[in-house]
């Protein structure tokens, strides 16, 4: 309401009406709303990119966030962190491990470990694995099992789009989740 001419502002309302309150077309409205506003801010491009992955619109999904990256090659981490997560959601898992290692986004473990899980490269995911418990763990280490269990759930931890089930198999392979 304070701000509507910055593109950031609706990408923030996206998100949150993503994860928030889970609405994919609430979500997919103030996406678009960014992309009006500034159709050449990478940021933008890629959360319509992911927004596009969470319809299922592969195609569109890895367009898009191909064009934010050829746009500004330097992009912060987590416009690749995003197309990333559009190759994994394609089975481009390979794809997804050469982008989540090029992103310094901080929340990239998870699907960088379930990419080197489904690719076979299970000793790779398995470090990461035990790491993710030793850093996620906390006070309470005794409880991270619930913890991971609730946290990387069916749509959530930015799996809106991975309708396979295969971010969860990649998370059970490397032992992140339990069976």
């Amino acid at each position: 309401e304070l701000d509507q001419t910055d593109s950031r502002n609706y990408v923030i309302l996206s998100d949150s009406c993503l994860f928030v309150i889970s609405d994919r077309v609430e979500a997919r409205i103030h996406a678009k709303n960014a992309m009006n506003i500034n159709p050449n801010a990478t940021l933008s491009i890629a959360w319509m990119g992911y927004i596009h992955n969470c319809f299922g619109e592969s195609e569109q999904a890895l367009e898009m966030c191909s064009r934010a990256i050829r746009l500004d090659p330097l992009a912060g981490g987590y416009e690749k962190f995003l197309q990333g997560v559009v190759y994994f959601d394609a089975g481009q898992h390979d794809l997804a491990i050469g982008k989540f290692l090029d992103s310094d986004f901080g929340e990239k473990w998870p699907h960088l470990a379930a990419a080197y899980a489904l690719s076979g490269q299970t000793g790779r995911a398995r470090e990461i694995a035990i790491q993710l418990r030793q850093d996620w763990g906390g006070t309470n280490p005794d409880d991270i099992d619930t913890r991971f269990s609730e946290i990387f759930k069916d749509g959530y931890w930015f799996a809106h789009g991975n309708t396979d089930g295969s971010f969860q198999q990649g998370l059970r392979l490397a032992g992140i989740l339990e069976k």
